[in-house]
């Protein structure tokens, strides 16, 4: 066995032959299932599945992979340090399995999804100098945060400096040192106040709403997600802010005429009554919780829905649906 995954109510695991197995739990035992060999998938270079072949080298096997519900397949790093995005694995009665390479990658090592973004990203065993005396390489696990903006990088990093190892506490012999990188790919600006930067996390969007900004947040102070709402012409500190809590992590938020929507990591949407106030010297906004609705038996998982938004249609019993 080279590695091990648990998708729900299975376990799937690779094997040295060259084999990916799922394992379903019934009860306390494991009934043996679906066995693919990656010698039997069709592999091309691009989605039109044009020049396809299959692999080789009998002695090329998965040696980590990670699944995408949503993407309807796995991604498969080789014992060569090649890679591979397979589909229809996720399905027990598909056995027409096709996969794209991973172009121009010869040294992976790992790989993690972006569920939310469908990326893919695949750690190397070579990594590009950086600076004069420190570099990474190569990497040694990865995982994206759950807004999908972060990924967080563990990896060995070596310097040349002779003097550095003997008061670095974490390095090894030989100048060796493991380092964890986070690489940031939205940066939010939003927060004019600089105690405020460092106090909230925006994590679930923003909207306008008239001519105020409302976007949603981790407050790092109170521990608590939050849904907050500023005016246009007021910088953004908390003596300005409408600030409501929420039950869980906020993933999305929109407004559809006086209403504003939120999608929680629970799967619950929660609709708010939004009502302008003119004060001095800003106008001020309430919010007052009108509706919640669960949908759990309709989202196999939070992060795969990526939009929400209101229409004008309504039911019977005159709710907005």
């Amino acid at each position: 066995m080279s590695f091990l995954l648990s998708i729900r109510d299975e376990i799937v695991f690779s094997t040295s032959d060259g084999y990916l197995q799922r394992l379903p739990w019934k009860g306390k035992s494991m009934d043996l299932a679906h066995k693919i060999s990656i010698y039997d998938i069709s592999l091309s270079a691009d989605l039109q599945h044009s020049r396809a072949t299959r692999m080789s080298e009998r002695d090329e096997y998965i040696t980590q992979f990670d699944h995408s519900l949503f993407l309807r397949g796995y991604s498969l790093v080789l014992s060569t340090g090649r890679a591979a995005f397979v589909f229809s694995l996720a399905s027990q009665n598909d056995n027409n399995h096709r996969g794209i390479w991973a172009r121009e990658l010869t040294d992976a090592v790992c790989v993690d999804i972006n569920h939310r973004y469908r990326l893919l990203a695949f750690g190397c065993a070579r990594f590009p100098k950086a600076g004069s005396h420190l570099y990474p390489s190569p990497v040694r696990s990865m995982e994206w945060g759950i807004e999908g903006y972060h990924l967080w990088i563990v990896c060995d990093c070596f310097s040349d400096d002779d003097n550095s190892s003997a008061e670095d506490e974490n390095s090894k012999e030989g100048g060796i040192s493991t380092q964890l990188i986070q690489m940031q790919f939205v940066k939010s600006t939003l927060t004019v106040n600089p105690c405020m930067e460092r106090d909230l996390v925006v994590s679930g969007g923003l909207t306008w709403w008239k001519d105020f900004i409302c976007l949603a947040c981790y407050n790092l102070l109170t521990r608590r997600d939050e849904i907050r709402c500023y005016p246009r012409a007021s910088k953004l500190d908390n003596m300005f802010a409408c600030v409501t809590k929420v039950p869980s992590h906020v993933l999305l938020l929109n407004t559809f005429r006086d209403i504003l929507i939120v999608f929680c990591t629970d799967c619950h949407i929660i609709m708010y009554k939004l009502e302008r106030k003119n004060t001095n010297p800003y106008p001020t906004l309430t919010m007052t919780k009108v509706q919640e609705n669960s949908l759990q038996n309709f989202v196999p998982h939070p992060l795969f829905v990526t939009g929400i938004t209101l229409t004008s249609l309504r039911a019977e019993s005159g709710k907005i649906i």
